[in-house]
């Protein structure tokens, strides 16, 4: 809960449900993973942030994001304080930056928020727009929503959404970076005095 604007939410998210031909491992379980594991960190730390982070791992994602779609409607009253929504979605790989889903006008403070994290090799923002994950569930109404855009590995080509899709495809030294990115870019978000703007719903094209 944040100290200063405990209203203002940074949300991190992920989809608990996969497709049933295997154990949806990297769809999305390492995404998962990177956001619980986003949080922990954040709690171990000590710090108390500016603004509220929270978790969300939605479900439904696969048959049309009903989860997201589901939360959007029962929070209604909070989506103007959402800060932000981190969304992470694609596989083991490390975590490369951030799609601004259309959002030009966040690139300053999505810059600056990430900005820690360049050594790493997180610096893209690209203007890219999609609607494959939870995040257009947000960004249908004007809430700033982000993919986080990674190295794919074998994602497209073996492990999205079929049978091989298991714990053996998970990529540790990839997934560990990817949850420090999540942590860090929620934690530069929650407490940086900027809101980032929201936009008229279906302004974006």
């Amino acid at each position: 809960r944040g100290s200063d604007w405990p209203n203002q939410i940074v949300i991190l998210g992920a989809h608990i449900d996969s497709w049933d031909l295997a154990t949806g491992a990297t769809d999305n379980g390492t995404g998962v993973a990177a956001v619980i594991e986003a949080l922990r960190a954040i709690k171990a730390t000590g710090l108390v942030p500016k603004r509220t982070i929270r978790v969300v791992l939605f479900s439904g994602e696969e048959q049309g994001h009903w989860g997201s779609k589901a939360y959007v409607k029962a929070h209604p009253s909070e989506m103007n304080d959402v800060q932000a929504v981190l969304v992470d979605d694609l596989g083991t790989g490390r975590i490369r930056g951030f799609a601004l889903q259309g959002f030009e006008i966040a690139r300053p403070l999505m810059a600056m928020a990430i900005s820690p994290l360049n050594e790493l090799g997180v610096n893209e923002l690209p203007l890219e727009k999609g609607d494959d994950s939870d995040h257009a569930s947000f960004t249908a109404i004007g809430v700033p929503g982000f993919f986080a855009v990674q190295d794919t590995l074998d994602y497209f080509t073996v492990t999205h959404h079929s049978l091989f899709d298991t714990f053996d495809h998970v990529v540790p030294a990839d997934l560990v970076p990817g949850a420090t990115a999540m942590a860090v870019t929620a934690w530069e978000l929650a407490n940086i005095p900027e809101r980032i703007p929201h936009v008229t719903p279906g302004s974006i094209k």
